[in-house]
């Protein structure tokens, strides 16, 4: 574990504890979520390492990274999410109707494919090696592994999306300045 010693918006250093909260998926580890006195950015203190981060993801109970059905929450889940798809797809045509789109996190592909067959060129980036190949065996689409934004040039993208990412970023300013750079 990392112990976060200034804020990752805003630099502050002094904390204040929101909760704890228990992994019940796989760890079973607790963890502390502070906020920053000064911006007020909430964030898990300390937090896992880069390196282990991806270990509280493979379990079976992590059902964005499945495409299960089997089972009244698992079909719950699924029918919700092709709404969401949907809505998400509307939202990036209403801010551009095509071009290259980046979709960073983009677990087993459903948004991402859906992208592409709305028009969009597509690359997702997915750490998880269970949802990347899914993503590449169902839809045929672009995954990369890294998870490191410096691999893309300048004005490579039209779009980039990040559902359910930023709050597991560990250098948010760093990550927000590549966005700037490669859209």
């Amino acid at each position: 574990m990392i112990s976060v010693k200034e804020c990752p918006v805003c630099s502050g250093t002094n904390f204040i504890k929101k909760l704890t909260c228990k992994d019940y998926t796989k760890s079973k580890e607790i963890f502390k979520i502070v906020s920053c006195e000064t911006c007020g950015f909430t964030f898990t203190n300390p937090r896992p390492s880069d390196q282990k981060i991806g270990d509280y993801y493979k379990s079976e109970m992590y059902i964005s990274h499945t495409n299960e059905s089997a089972g009244f929450f698992n079909w719950m889940y699924q029918t919700i999410r092709i709404y969401t798809t949907k809505s998400k797809v509307r939202l990036l045509k209403s801010i551009k109707k095509e071009g290259v789109h980046l979709d960073v996190g983009c677990g087993t592909g459903e948004f991402l494919n859906a992208c592409k067959k709305s028009g969009y060129k597509t690359e997702g980036i997915e750490p998880s090696v269970i949802a990347r190949k899914q993503a590449r065996e169902n839809y045929n689409l672009s995954v990369s592994e890294k998870t490191d934004l410096s691999q893309y040039s300048d004005l490579k993208f039209d779009t980039i999306s990040m559902w359910h990412v930023l709050e597991h970023v560990a250098n948010l300013n760093e990550t927000i300045n590549h966005c700037k750079r490669i859209l």
